[in-house]
């Protein structure tokens, strides 16, 4: 039974809490997780750094491509089936990962599941469905609560990560970090978001004149400067977040030293985003 956005408000905690976890452990795991699995102690006693980073640039890339038919789809029918389809791809790109022995299969896995699954369960799918769900003042709240959670991912997976690479190997833990995926997303699509309403009908667009054009095709002024800048500033935040732990490791540095220390810089940023 569908239910309007209004409605949605006596559902709050159990539709953003769930979302943010759902999307916090995703995001650990991709990203934070990944940033300690391609250390020389890791994956990285196998193949090359310039290899690793290839196959995760060349996820990103793909998840990219899949960025618009992904809106558009929950656009239209919600994030839900999204969500949980987004879980097995990344579950089987990351058992993909910890199974393979040659360069094909380890860029297979990225580029071909992983990829395409993170552009399912990260956070571009979850800001659609608080627009979806949510009256403006409610969005607000709920957008703040799920950037504040979600900056719980870094401090988190890094330094457990690491623990689990020294305990059980880089080839079970890339395991343990695909399933972890798989169980919050699958938990979330199928318990808490059967309560989220159905998406709302998009109010027709405005006309052409009464829009400010930047190049006269219909973009919003600034869009594509803004659009460039934000590529840009992503790109080298990624670069660094990914390759920081590998790169300080190479110059010296203990590899459980730096993941404690990444986990406090991670902590640091929780003041910032409870202030915005």
């Amino acid at each position: 039974m569908s239910r309007s956005s209004s409605d949605s408000a006596s559902y709050f905690g159990r539709l953003v809490y769930s979302l943010a976890v759902s999307i916090g452990v995703s995001f650990g795991a991709i990203l934070f997780g990944t940033s300690v699995l391609i250390t020389s102690t890791a994956a990285g006693a196998v193949y090359s750094l310039s290899l690793l980073s290839a196959a995760f640039s060349g996820s990103v890339l793909t998840g990219a491509a899949l960025a618009i038919p992904v809106g558009r789809y929950a656009d239209r029918h919600g994030i839900r089936g999204l969500t949980a389809l987004g879980g097995v791809l990344v579950m089987l790109g990351f058992c993909g990962f910890g199974l393979s022995t040659t360069p094909w299969q380890l860029l297979g896995s990225w580029w071909l599941l992983v990829g395409p699954g993170s552009a399912m369960v990260l956070f571009d799918p979850g800001f659609i469905a608080l627009q979806q769900w949510f009256t403006r003042q409610a969005r607000n709240r709920a957008a703040g609560t799920l950037t504040l959670i979600t900056g719980l991912a870094g401090p988190i997976f890094i330094p457990s990560t690491t623990f689990l690479v020294e305990g059980y190997g880089w080839r079970v833990t890339a395991a343990v970090l695909g399933l972890l995926v798989l169980a919050t997303t699958t938990l979330a699509s199928a318990w808490a978001l059967r309560v989220a309403p159905a998406p709302a009908t998009i109010a027709p667009a405005l006309e052409t004149e009464e829009i400010a054009v930047a190049d006269g095709r219909g973009l919003p002024a600034g869009f594509l400067p803004l659009t460039i800048a934000v590529v840009c500033t992503m790109a080298v935040l990624e670069s660094f977040n990914v390759h920081r732990i590998a790169r300080f490791e190479s110059s010296g540095f203990d590899p459980t030293m730096l993941a404690w220390w990444a986990a406090a810089v991670g902590l640091l940023s929780l003041p910032a985003r409870f202030l915005l």
